[in-house]
């Protein structure tokens, strides 16, 4: 899976894993397997549209990052917060992952 960090300047961006509580930051704001839109030109390449969290990390400014896996180009880019909208749907584990692997 390839991870590119686009719509944000270079950051530091320390992993946190799905049952880590990440110490001392407040909750992140979209959580593992919520459906996001994509705003149209808000990031570095010319991508909208849905996409699935897959995975999260926060800069040293605080800001939010998210692993989104984009349906339409089937990759996982590393998107800032603030280019992307919550639809209020949500994915299943199952849908992504077979089950053999431990988080």
């Amino acid at each position: 899976m390839t991870v590119q960090l686009l719509g944000a300047e270079r950051h530091h961006v320390d992993m946190t894993m799905p049952d880590d509580q990440p110490l001392g930051d407040a909750p992140f704001s979209i959580d593992f397997f919520d459906v996001v839109l994509v705003r149209p030109g808000s990031i570095d390449r010319d991508i909208s549209g849905r996409g699935t969290v897959l995975g999260r990390a926060r800069g040293d400014d605080s800001e939010e990052f998210y692993a989104v896996y984009l349906d339409d180009l089937g990759e996982t880019l590393m998107i800032a917060r603030s280019d992307l909208e919550p639809t209020g749907e949500r994915h299943g584990r199952e849908e992504f992952y077979d089950g053999l692997a431990s988080v």
